[in-house]
């Protein structure tokens, strides 16, 4: 069996539970020692942690502590590593967890299928091959929730899935993709699932859908960056950065979605996210900012929890610019589609972002109208401080900025308001 990467193997553990039908619970915002909590076969909640071959002390005992008072019905703690422990770590892990009132349990990669009733000798779940394998099950299973499905295939699905055979499963699934329109593969990346599921209902040609080749108006776009980022890479090396920018990454993608944004692209650990596209929202630019309080929030708990593993860690938080404006819609695809946006706005995103001020959002004057225009009050409960900015400050402006900046400590109360769609 392969060695593989924990954060590629917490992926992959995640595609899986997905591409099985694993009952996932998401946790609240705060901390939480375990990646996953799911329920198994047996209906059991499982919490899993996926780790290096030495997991840090001080992570066991938080999660030991987690668990003897948690509220979230936790029967089993999984921790797995990409080896199988020793007799003394798993002597060590047991005394560790000793007081927490669940069963726990330490073992290797290559043993979670077992645990998890899902044995298949057929399938190597570290293989590069399987791994992506479970990734395009995962997407096909995702997108099925938001298909027609009849009821002969959603029978033919859970009879498969009921097998208990990851390769059996995953097969099924990878016939299932093969079916859907190729550019379904790639715009799965910055859209969320319901969007694409409305593409494919729409009998339209899905160039006409994307807005490919127009400018678009009044379009919401959101610049975030990471404060001392390479400096905490220098610091601390890329291992220790590993889990925390996957679940950053991972996280972002998902608030981009559930505040009715699409994802344009990560540039490093910055986000590039645009709101009011491809359907017509109103509340784009409160959805906008919305999006950016909850963004500086994950800031704050993933980086949170790593600076106390690391307290000499240098400082971090996030900026925050958005602006609205008009964006050109283009296709950079070769033999699928692949939308990439254009324009001035976006150029004033990054600019606002690089003068905001940490765990900051400054917006520019067109965004505060948007937002003053359809909720008022919503201004005066976040009451943004002007800030204007010379050419100079502002690269690639020939005149003063006036833009608006609010800190997270002033935007606990801006609300998700649910996306309007057009006729």
């Amino acid at each position: 069996m392969a060695t593989v990467d924990p954060a590629i193997f917490r992926q992959a553990l995640g595609n899986l539970l997905t591409a099985v039908g694993f009952e996932v619970v998401s946790f609240k915002r705060g901390r939480r020692p375990f990646d996953f909590l799911f329920a198994g076969k047996d209906g059991h909640r499982i919490a899993l942690r996926v780790d290096d071959d030495k997991p840090e002390q001080r992570a066991l005992e938080e999660a030991a502590d987690y668990l003897r008072f948690a509220t979230t019905g936790v029967d089993c703690f999984l921790l797995t590593t990409p080896s199988s422990p020793g007799k003394m770590q798993k002597s060590k892990f047991a005394r560790t967890l000793k007081a927490a009132p669940v069963q726990a349990v330490w073992i290797g990669a290559d043993q979670v299928a077992m645990f998890l009733g899902l044995e298949d000798e057929a399938f190597d779940l570290t293989s590069p091959d399987a791994l992506n394998a479970l990734q395009t099950a995962a997407v096909t299973t995702n997108m099925e929730k938001y298909l027609d499905l009849t009821e002969d295939d959603k029978r033919q699905t859970k009879r498969i899935k009921s097998s208990g055979k990851v390769s059996t499963i995953v097969a099924a699934a990878q016939r299932r993709m093969s079916g859907l329109p190729p550019q379904y593969n790639t715009l799965r990346r910055q859209f969320a699932f319901s969007v694409i599921q409305r593409f494919n209902q729409k009998n339209a040609p899905l160039e006409e859908q994307l807005l490919i080749g127009q400018r678009i108006e009044d379009v919401s776009v959101v610049f975030t960056d990471l404060k001392n980022f390479s400096l905490m890479v220098t610091a601390l090396g890329g291992t220790a950065l590993r889990r925390s920018m996957s679940r950053y990454y991972r996280r972002a993608r998902e608030l981009v979605w559930d505040h009715g944004g699409v994802l344009d692209k990560f540039i490093g650990d910055a986000v590039l996210a645009i709101f009011n596209y491809p359907y017509f929202n109103t509340h784009a630019p409160m959805n906008a900012l919305a999006f950016s309080r909850d963004l500086i929030l994950l800031g704050e708990e993933i980086f949170g929890e790593l600076r106390e593993e690391y307290p000499d860690m240098p400082e971090s938080g996030t900026r925050i610019g958005i602006c609205t404006g008009d964006l050109w819609i283009l296709d950079i695809g070769q033999d699928v589609i692949e939308v990439s946006f254009f324009g001035d706005t976006i150029n004033l995103a990054a600019r606002l972002e690089h003068n905001a001020a940490t765990n900051a959002v400054l917006m520019d004057q067109h965004t505060r109208t948007a937002i003053l225009a359809h909720d008022p009050g919503l201004i005066k409960i976040i009451d943004p401080a002007e800030r204007r900015m010379p050419p100079s400050k502002v690269k690639g402006q020939n005149r003063e900025v006036q833009a608006w900046e609010a800190h997270i400590d002033q935007m606990e109360l801006v609300e998700i308001v649910p996306e309007r769609k057009s006729a």
